[in-house]
């Protein structure tokens, strides 16, 4: 998982802390399953928030949860 090695490289940890504490399950389940880059920034959320929360919120408000269990 690249994007994984990228992120423990940039903070510093290994891919597999990375992957438990730093990346929300449904973020690497949508990677997995290629529909990740499906997503695009919703300019209607609240302006408070970066693109990038605006994206991640907008990606686990659409995935279903039940596929983790």
């Amino acid at each position: 998982m690249t994007f994984c090695f990228l992120f423990a490289r940039k903070l510093g940890n290994t891919r597999t802390v990375c992957k438990k504490y730093y990346i929300h399950p449904i973020v690497l389940h949508s990677y997995e399953n290629g529909t990740l880059y499906e997503y695009d920034i919703d300019e209607d959320l609240e302006d408070s928030l970066l693109p990038e929360e605006k994206l991640l919120v907008k990606i686990l408000d659409s995935e279903n949860m039940s596929v983790l269990s």
